[in-house]
């Protein structure tokens, strides 16, 4: 049975992280922390041992002191070529939008800046979004091997981009206004964020309804103006893909 790309992006406190540690109620996961303050996280689940997670992260990259030290990407691509091995049958990279970071660290360390612009002819922009689709491509790899990978993603407000379905609403001074529901596109500094959703299988909209105890974290299989995601997984007879439970194994129960 082959596994599934999952890529899952909102609003901060939507629960995206929470969907990708629910996985771990079900099944063995493997987690790359590319934030290092998600690694206590993932270790509060009691089915999540330290030789689980792996934190990537550039310390010394350092450019206001002239240090242009780079060695996150690399780490973190050993670490998912050792996952083909590994008895984990969920890979979780949280947040992949650092990992972007990571990546543009690895392209400018050779010319000694942090600034992309400094590359000629948009060489930092072409050789990120290369090396981030080799590391999409590999989790794609480890789903023949029917492994599932989570990408867990950063949103970023953008009026245009990401846009949604339109809907009336009030401006601050009570003027009738259009507001898009989900203006948020991938927090990664390239054009790339507006194509990535079709490298997955399911790209799913975190969100929520209603506030204080009674919120619902809930998941939409979505795609927008600006995210022509293909949803290529068929769900059962009944099931709401607007509406789905914020859990992996809900999710995984959702699915024909």
């Amino acid at each position: 049975m082959s596994g599934k790309t999952i890529g899952s992006f909102g609003a901060p406190g939507t629960g995206k992280s929470h969907f990708a540690r629910s996985a771990a109620n079900v099944a063995k996961v493997a987690v790359a922390c590319i934030d290092p303050g998600e690694e206590s996280f993932y270790l509060q689940h009691p089915k999540i041992g330290e030789q689980q997670v792996a934190t990537f992260f550039d310390d010394k990259w350092r450019p206001f002191h002239g240090k242009y030290e780079a060695t996150g990407y690399r780490g973190f691509m050993k670490w998912l070529d050792k996952q083909r091995s590994s008895d984990a049958q969920v890979i979780v990279i949280d947040p992949a939008d650092e990992l972007s970071d990571l990546i543009f660290h690895e392209v400018l360390k050779h010319s000694n800046t942090d600034d992309p612009r400094e590359m000629p002819y948009g060489a930092a922009y072409i050789a990120h979004d290369r090396a981030l689709k080799e590391a999409i491509n590999e989790t794609r790899a480890l789903s023949y091997l029917g492994k599932d990978t989570i990408w867990i993603w950063h949103g970023r407000m953008r009026e245009m981009e990401g846009a949604g379905d339109p809907e009336k609403g009030k401006s601050m001074q009570g003027d009738d206004v259009i507001e898009f529901e989900d203006r948020y596109l991938p927090a990664i500094g390239t054009n790339f964020r507006q194509h990535i959703a079709g490298m997955f299988q399911m790209w799913m909209y975190a969100y929520t309804k209603g506030q204080g105890p009674g919120t619902k974290y809930l998941l939409r299989a979505t795609q927008n103006l600006a995210c022509n995601a293909k949803v290529r997984v068929e769900f059962k007879a009944g099931v709401q893909a607007t509406m789905l439970p914020n859990d992996y194994k809900s999710l995984l129960e959702a699915i024909k």
